[in-house]
């Protein structure tokens, strides 16, 4: 059975992802302005949050659209790739497209966090978005366990293994 990957592995992954959508940012900032301001969304206003959740939205999408499909048709991320690491399911065998979409999907879901503090005013999506984001946080820290699986990799039946 193949070594399955474990945080030293897989953290230097993530850091080099973080790295990757940190340069991706920049460039995608002059087009999702033009596109808020075609959109009618006001960007010189200091007192809305309207701009930073349009352009937060803008990005977030963006990349975790171009991250879903590098995640699910090469089975890693960029920073994977690099630290030579795969996913494939618990068996060590290929994970199917179907198992690899619902672990980015659960993967992402920790990102829900981010909306909750201060750019939803409706409470209850705030707070359900907390919840949400940080059980899944939380559900990360399963990776120094004995499997080496997150709360996602569990769910969906899946594992990061060394190439």
């Amino acid at each position: 059975m193949k070594a399955r990957a474990g945080f030293l592995r897989r953290f230097p992954a993530l850091v080099l992802d973080a790295a990757i959508i940190f340069v991706l940012i920049f460039p995608l900032g002059r087009p999702a302005s033009r596109l808020l301001a075609a959109l009618g969304v006001p960007m010189s206003s200091i007192d809305t949050n309207a701009a930073a959740y349009g352009v937060f939205l803008f990005y977030f999408w963006t990349i975790a659209i171009f991250y879903l499909l590098i995640e699910v048709l090469a089975g890693a991320t960029p920073g994977k790739l690099i630290m030579r690491l795969k996913v494939a399911g618990e068996d060590g065998n290929p994970a199917s497209w179907g198992r690899r979409l619902g672990r980015y999907l659960g993967k992402i879901c920790f990102l829900l966090i981010i909306p909750s503090l201060g750019m939803i005013e409706v409470e209850f999506l705030a707070l359900s978005f907390l919840a949400v984001g940080l059980a899944s946080f939380v559900g990360t820290f399963l990776i120094f366990g004995p499997e080496k699986q997150t709360f996602y990799d569990k769910l969906t039946k899946t594992a990061v293994y060394k190439r």
